[in-house]
């Protein structure tokens, strides 16, 4: 674990060599308003994509000046919020199914829970086999494997 931490150390340093030298390149193509600019999209997507990440650790975190206390709590904070945010997704995913089979006749629903079998609660893990584009999204709870496993699809559809 200590030899992938050194690996992951150098490659954050040459990323941060060849992220100086672009902005280097780029002070001297862009009026200083568009090079302002540019930083400040940056930053919003970095908060976009890496969530606390981006905030508790790196040039971010030293230009904000933040507490140690802060950055736990940052941390914190995030973990509860993707939690909560998974539950959100997986019950619209859970809506949006309904939705969709709501077209079908009783037997046709039947026919396709025939076909699909007992209910399989993917793992958060998996390697994005059926999360996103498959036949609706993440696993047939449409809860990409968080929150409420092993509900029947019967116990959904009797909520709708």
């Amino acid at each position: 674990d200590e030899e992938r931490q050194q690996q992951f150390e150098k490659i954050r340093e040459r990323m941060e060599d060849v992220n100086a030298d672009a902005e280097k390149r780029l002070k001297k193509v862009l009026l200083p308003h568009q090079f302002d600019r540019l930083k400040q999209i940056d930053v919003q997507m970095r908060v976009q994509q890496q969530g606390a990440e981006a905030l508790t650790s790196g040039a971010l975190a030293e230009t904000l000046d933040l507490t140690e206390a802060q950055r736990e709590r940052l941390e914190e904070r995030a973990a509860e919020v993707e939690q909560e945010l998974q539950e959100k997704i997986g019950q619209l995913r859970i809506e949006a199914r309904n939705k969709l089979l709501d077209v079908l006749t009783a037997q046709q629903r039947a026919k396709l829970e025939s076909l699909m079998g007992d209910d399989f609660a993917a793992t958060d893990q998996a390697p994005g086999f059926g999360r996103r584009g498959g036949f609706f999204g993440g696993n047939r709870n449409g809860n990409d494997g968080g929150g409420r496993r092993g509900r029947s699809r019967g116990a959904d559809r009797d909520r709708n």
